[in-house]
């Protein structure tokens, strides 16, 4: 049977009281069966071909030649598919295996169905499908060595569509199409999904795939179509940002024409989405207010933070932000206020706007024992930005201290910074008692099968985990032990109270967040003092054994052990204790055997010795240079950053400046076009151009001919075009006068006609002799005068020429009077002559 209009529809004729699933009528052994539906059968050979290509039994050649087959089978029918439930989900995976030749094949109807199957639920994930396997192909190389190159003209073609029709806003904000359109600029940024689960774990994080392709200069050009359509729609629908489908559009905008390079559409979009006039203007209170009051919104505004340049980030920042950073933080101006000003804090640029913060905010409130875990992570995200501004180190540290109560009581630093209480007295308030059943007794067997393995301790034998710790409290401590020495040092004179404590020292280490802690804390560039440094070293003898073959507590020990080199007494005492539980090491954490190279130690034991010892007077050699190198990698990691933000704000700059300069061009020549026009309609002046058309037309010819000018041509009549408008603008119409086939000041004629006027002119004067010759030259010094008192101008060269002509006109005046005198004296004589003689 033909299938219906509608998608996935079965195009059976029966309704609600239609025969059952066993028979046509409804009667036993009537022999007529159901009608199934048209692409059953199809349906049903999808799902074997899936089920192959996931069993893993097949090469990847047969995977994308039994893909390739499935889609020539779909043929025509490919939009039944994507929008049938079944058919949708196999028909996904599809078109992420088949050949170039059959992904062309069907991806050019389903591109041209968007606007129709987007909405679809179904359709709009096959949909997301084809546009990530396109992005994905993009630089695939044949095994010829040839580049592929999937077809662009269907997303040019639907982005044109959209854009002309206006069919973007239905898609933008629809729950199914949204998705859609996200992919979409994805796909046209050259950014290829990873097929698992972690491109939704990076998308919900605000980041880009990590897979990116260069695209062809059309997608390119199509790009900017299309986010020069989405900031239309962002400045003709303000409450665009408040939908939870359109936001995220939005969002990803901005990050690729960041990630792009498009500055120019990043600034527009920045300023349609913050209610701004436009770009470089402040922005509008009441629209960021709405923005700060939803999650949609929110998220919005902090992609704005995100993704503006130094000038767009400081004028929201001065004329929003600040004034209000009091309030936000502490919760008074909405519930999203606090993540908006974690984004701040990774935003700022300059020392002056650090400052301007820590001044507003109020340590003691965002860490009392009524502060929320984002207000915790503010003070964390302030943190890192004096690490990376390198400014305000000290009194950053110093209000964290105070706002713990140890400022004073050094002790107690350790236990209160990481949980975050400040009535925390001792490290025992970080350890609780472990319950039965809880993942520790697998700590008290070791080996993979933990069935046969035999047991070292029982539950109630084994030691105390640590206690429920906020997340913010050991990241807080991570940071700080990035600062200067001089600026923490409560942190050195608290560790001891750990290092006297065994049960705190290995919960510590067996933690996942307080492992990086310990680790920090071992390293090079900690604020921790060198021979606190040991003290802490030695502070793990006698559970190394423990820590090594747990997948955790194994990267304290790599850390124990690197902190030891040049000291060959200890890193014996370790080896020894590592090497007792040889066969643990190595089934469970093979790494630690590597890294601290336990199979020289066991088999080649003076070899190793004697390698240690040379690594022990290397050490004392260059021990003040390695130290000054180690305190020196954290000023140098934020300088490298600077310089990456500023030449990232340079080129924004570079960009709007790019604009300006454009548009400024565009308003002269409109202006200059209309000035011409009006001296046009002027009917003196249009009778004095005459029919110069030809010649301007003629010249422009010539002009194209000669090929584009270089710089240093094109700024030299820039300078003459500034220098004509000094007094006016004479200078545009001796050149519009020129261009017309006229006679301009100080010149000779413009253009081919004016050429071809002028040799007929002298071979007329030749032919009718000098007379004619210096009444023609009369009337050019007539019509020169003309366009001079037309212009509202003379120039001294005209002057001097005029002077020069009228003296020259007199002087052959005055000879003519007189040779006519003459000759009129010499025939009366003659007559008198010839008379006498007659007579």
């Amino acid at each position: 049977g033909s299938a219906g209009k509608g998608w996935g529809h079965n195009g059976s004729s029966q309704g609600k009281g239609g025969p059952g699933r066993g028979g046509g009528s409804g009667e036993k052994g009537s022999g007529r069966q159901k009608p199934r539906r048209p692409i059953a059968d199809v349906l049903d050979y999808l799902k074997e071909c899936l089920r192959q290509l996931e069993g893993g039994s097949v090469s990847a050649e047969e995977e994308a030649l039994l893909a390739t087959r499935a889609i020539e089978e779909i043929g025509d029918r490919v939009l039944l598919v994507a929008a049938d439930q079944r058919g949708s989900k196999t028909l996904e995976r599809l078109l992420l295996k088949t050949g170039n030749e059959a992904f062309t094949t069907v991806f050019t109807p389903l591109i041209e169905a968007v606007p129709e199957l987007a909405p679809n639920q179904y359709g709009s994930h096959v949909l997301e499908a084809a546009l990530s396997s396109w992005a994905g192909r993009l630089g695939q190389q044949t095994p010829d060595g040839e580049v592929m190159a999937p077809p662009s003209e269907p997303l040019v073609a639907l982005c044109k569509s959209l854009t002309e029709d206006g069919g973007w806003p239905a898609l933008v904000d629809n729950a199914c199409a949204s998705h859609v359109v996200r992919t979409l600029l994805l796909a046209l940024g050259g950014f290829a999904p990873e097929p698992t689960g972690k491109s939704k774990a990076i998308a919900r994080a605000g980041l880009l795939p990590e897979s990116r392709k260069n695209v062809p200069a059309e997608i390119d050009d199509c790009r900017r179509q299309v986010a020069g359509a989405l900031v239309g729609l962002l400045r003709d629908d303000p409450d665009i940002c408040l939908s939870a489908r359109a936001s995220p559009v939005v969002q990803l905008l901005l990050r690729v024409l960041r990630e792009k390079k498009d500055r120019t559409l990043v600034a527009e979009a920045a300023a349609a989405a913050i209610g701004a006039e436009r770009v470089g203007t402040p922005p509008s209170a009441e629209r960021c207010d709405a923005l700060l009051r939803s999650p949609a919104g929110s998220r919005a505004l902090e992609a704005v933070l995100e993704t503006s340049s130094a000038e767009a980030f400081e004028s929201l920042y001065s004329n929003y932000i600040l004034p209000r950073f009091a309030k936000l933080a502490a919760g008074q101006e909405g519930e999203f206020g606090v993540f908006l000003l974690q984004r701040v804090a990774d935003g700022f640029r300059e020392g002056s706007q650090l400052a301007a913060a820590l001044r507003k905010s109020d340590f003691g409130m965002l860490l009392g024992s009524a502060a929320t875990p984002p207000q915790q992570a503010l003070v964390l995200k302030l943190l890192e930005a004096s690490l990376r501004l390198r400014t305000g180190l000290d009194h950053c540290a110093a209000q964290v201290f105070k706002a713990l109560g140890v400022a004073s009581e050094h002790r107690r630093a350790w236990p209160a910074l990481l949980s975050l209480d400040p009535s925390a007295d001792g490290p025992a308030i970080l350890l609780k008692q472990k319950d039965a059943g809880q993942r520790d007794g697998k700590r008290a067997t070791h080996g993979k099968d933990s069935d046969n393995a035999t047991p070292t301790a029982t539950v109630a034998d084994a030691p105390p985990l640590l206690r429920q710790l906020p997340a913010a409290g050991p990241q807080i401590l991570a940071a700080l032990l990035r600062f200067p020495e001089e600026a923490v040092q409560p942190l050195g004179d608290g560790l001891p109270a750990i290092l006297g404590n065994k049960d705190t020292l290995r919960a510590l280490a067996l933690e996942k967040k307080t492992a990086r802690i310990l680790e920090a804390a071992l390293a090079d560039t900690s604020a921790i003092p060198k021979k606190m440094r040991m003290r802490f070293v030695k502070a793990f003898k006698g559970l190394l054994a423990e820590l090594g073959p747990d997948p955790v507590g194994g990267w304290v020990c790599a850390a124990v052990w690197r902190a030891t080199l040049g000291n060959m007494a200890l890193r014996q005492r370790f080896a020894k204790e590592l090497l007792s539980v040889e066969e643990r090491l190595r089934v469970d954490n093979f790494a630690v055997w590597k890294v601290c190279g336990l199979n020289q130690a066991k088999n080649k034991t003076g070899e190793w010795s004697e390698r240690q010892q040379k690594a022990g007077k290397a050490t004392r050699l260059f021990d003040e240079f390695l130290s000054d190198a180690g305190r020196g990698a954290e000023a140098a990691k934020a300088a490298a950053a600077a310089r990456a933000r500023r030449a990232e704000d340079a080129a924004s700059r570079e960009a709007e400046a790019a604009k300006r300069r454009a548009a400024a061009a565009e308003i002269e020549a409109v202006a200059k076009a209309k000035r011409q026009a009006e001296w046009r309609a002027d009917p003196l002046v249009a009778n004095l151009l005459g029919g110069g058309d030809e010649g301007s037309a003629d010249e422009a010819a010539a002009e194209r001919m000669a090929g584009p000018k270089s710089t240093a041509q094109e700024k030299a009549a820039d300078r003459r075009r500034e220098a004509g408008f000094v007094d006016g603008t004479s200078a545009e119409i001796d050149d519009l006068f020129r261009r017309s086939g006229g006679r301009g000041r100080g010149s000779d004629g413009g253009g081919a006609k004016a050429s071809r006027a002028a040799t007929a002119m002298m071979a007329a004067e030749a032919s009718e002799g000098a007379p004619a010759t210096k009444t023609n030259e009369k009337v050019d010094a007539d019509l020169a005068q003309t366009l001079d008192l037309i212009a509202g101008r003379t120039s001294q060269g005209s002057k001097k020429k005029r002077k020069r002509a009228a003296s020259h006109d007199s002087d052959a005046s005055s000879n003519e009077d007189a040779n006519g005198r003459a000759a009129a004296t010499s025939a009366a004589k003659k007559r008198k002559k010839r008379k006498g003689f007659a007579f």
